[in-house]
């Protein structure tokens, strides 16, 4: 930092530091209206029993297929993960180049480990985040992957990189499990995979297990600054309108996650001819399938109890991290908080005090899709 950059004194970065920036909104939108979101998606805005904010949009995931590659080679949509491995490993032999899946950064994380459960950045705390990768759920992705990375089924190259067109160009993508956005943002315009030929399944089961858990990848948040004083109900109001308006919602790009927008927003989706068959129910079913986080609360820590805060810097088990996140840092801190705030997110819960945010400047467009 030069010499003549601007420095926040010690007291005020303290202060800053301890000071939550979202409001929680349990006294401010009625349960009846929160009840109304896709079961488990504001579990992302909960913290220590208190809702700080409403989900605009989620991404579940999906098993996308090829519908016309699936007919010409004569195999079946797999309902268990054992089936999509097989089927992967098949169709690696018999059509070299073929893949069935991408696993890099946040997509192998949110679509693979989310679905299965594994707590790779999971929220106890405002201050700690739990990670445990020796666990069942986790090394089952491992087994899952491993052989069909080996046989190049499934590619690192990750699905935003450009090179990955080529697969879709090449009528090399067989399937591909990913959030609900790619049908619509990826297939046609950046993977080049023609019409009347996608369709979507519910993402297959894991061993055990007889429900079908989707993982996320996306999804954005509305939030009410902490420091909107007087005008914190007006901007509860707004958030509550901009989450919840059927005829608003309906018309963004994304899956809502309040769920009679969901619901007028398909109706448009079903009867698209860029699709093999009508994605919804599979698009439906996942919503309702969201994978729930592994842990929720310090007071509840999963697998073996530790801790590392920066009052406390106690040794952690070797299967378990604790991570602080890192606060308070930022010189928007130093700021006044805008009434309304925006968070665009992954799947995995988000501390109230994480420093992207964006003001909604009053009625912004509905979110982007986004890796």
């Amino acid at each position: 930092m030069s010499s003549s950059s601007p420095t926040l004194p010690r007291r005020r970065r303290s202060r800053a530091r301890n000071s939550a920036s979202a409001a929680p909104l349990d006294a401010l939108v009625p349960k009846s209206v929160r009840d109304g979101f896709a079961p488990g998606s504001l579990d992302t805005c909960t913290f220590g029993g208190k809702t700080y904010c409403l989900r605009n949009d989620i991404a579940p995931t999906v098993l996308w297929y090829d519908a016309k590659l699936m007919k010409r080679y004569g195999y079946q949509v797999p309902k268990t993960w054992a089936e999509y491995q097989r089927t992967g490993l098949k169709a690696a032999a018999e059509h070299p180049g073929t893949i069935v899946g991408a696993v890099n950064g946040k997509y192998g994380a949110g679509i693979y480990f989310g679905s299965s459960g594994c707590p790779t950045r999971d929220t106890l705390s405002l201050t700690q985040v739990h990670i445990d990768l020796r666990r069942p759920t986790c090394t089952r992705v491992a087994d899952l992957l491993q052989p069909l990375a080996r046989k190049k089924a499934v590619t690192t190259v990750v699905p935003i990189d450009p090179g990955f067109a080529k697969f879709g160009k090449g009528d090399k993508i067989l399937m591909l499990p990913a959030p609900a956005w790619f049908g619509d943002f990826m297939f046609s315009p950046a993977f080049k995979v023609p019409r009347g030929r996608i369709s979507a399944a519910p993402m297959p089961t894991w061993p055990g297990e007889s429900k079908p858990y989707a993982g996320q990848v996306g999804g954005g948040a509305f939030l009410v600054s902490s420091h909107a004083g007087s005008r914190t109900r007006q901007a509860a109001d707004l958030v509550r309108w901009l989450t919840t308006d059927i005829n608003l919602q309906a018309k963004q790009p994304t899956y809502p996650a309040f769920t009679a927008a969901a619901t007028k927003w398909g109706e448009a989706k079903s009867k698209d001819p860029y699709y093999a068959s009508d994605p919804m129910p599979a698009l439906n079913a996942a919503a309702n399938a969201l994978r729930p986080p592994s842990a929720r609360s310090a007071s509840r820590p999963t697998g073996r109890a530790a801790s590392t805060t920066r009052s406390s810097r106690r040794s952690t088990p070797a299967a378990t991290s604790v991570i602080p996140w890192e606060v308070g840092r930022k010189s928007w801190k130093r700021r006044p908080k805008p009434a309304g705030t925006r968070s665009d997110e992954d799947s995995h819960t988000v501390p109230p005090t994480h420093a992207r945010r964006r003001a909604t400047g009053g009625n912004p467009p509905p979110t982007p899709p986004h890796p």
